[in-house]
């Protein structure tokens, strides 16, 4: 479960770029109904990106979604697999942008 009022983080940028504004149990869809992005609006099936670097904050995977909070990658269980996978994958991919390098001090 995630309450209400956790801060979204960005995994790469590390800032705070939203948060959620109603609890959210295991099965819940991630929405406008429940999580709120600054300055930007969240619409189904828009990609969870950061507004900033737009680095994906939110994955689906196959045992659900995964997001980025203040706690790190929400359910915590996959918290330390997901980024080195997310990169290897975005990479694999073509998806990599250069400028991300920079947050990971290449």
């Amino acid at each position: 479960m995630i309450r209400k009022g956790t801060k979204i983080v960005c995994p790469l940028c590390k800032r705070v770029i939203g948060e959620v504004t109603k609890d959210i149990k295991k099965g819940d869809t991630l929405d406008s109904t429940n999580i709120v992005i600054y300055g930007k609006q969240v619409k189904d099936g828009d990609p969870m990106i950061c507004p900033h670097c737009e680095f994906p904050f939110c994955i689906e995977t196959t045992i659900g979604a995964v997001i980025h909070t203040e706690r790190g990658w929400i359910p915590e269980c996959v918290n330390d697999m997901v980024m080195p996978l997310l990169i290897h994958y975005l990479q694999q991919k073509g998806l990599w942008r250069k400028e991300w390098d920079k947050y990971l001090g290449k």
